[in-house]
């Protein structure tokens, strides 16, 4: 059961190791939640969603920056500004 609470207490953000597929302990803890074991594994292994958002945020600004940059490269000429807006309605 100790184990089962680290598990939970890894779900708000507490880190209590890597868990491998072979160990008796998240064999034991993919029992006691009912969930597979390689399952289990990859969740606890992953990232946290902090970090998703975060990476996630960064690429938005990136994407912002970039369309930006196309804003100004496209005023150069008509038929940049013509692929330009295809492009952006594209995606």
């Amino acid at each position: 059961m100790d184990k089962a609470e680290e598990i939970v207490n890894e779900a708000s953000g507490q880190r209590v190791g890597d868990l491998s597929p072979k160990s008796n302990t998240a064999r034991g803890c993919a029992y006691l939640l009912g969930v597979s074991v390689p399952e289990l594994c990859e969740r606890m292994n992953g990232k946290t969603p902090k970090q998703y958002h975060a990476e996630i945020a960064e690429l938005k600004s990136k994407m912002k920056q970039l369309e930006e940059i196309g804003d100004r490269m496209a005023t150069d000429s008509p038929e940049n500004r013509m692929a330009w807006a295809r492009a952006k309605t594209f995606g």
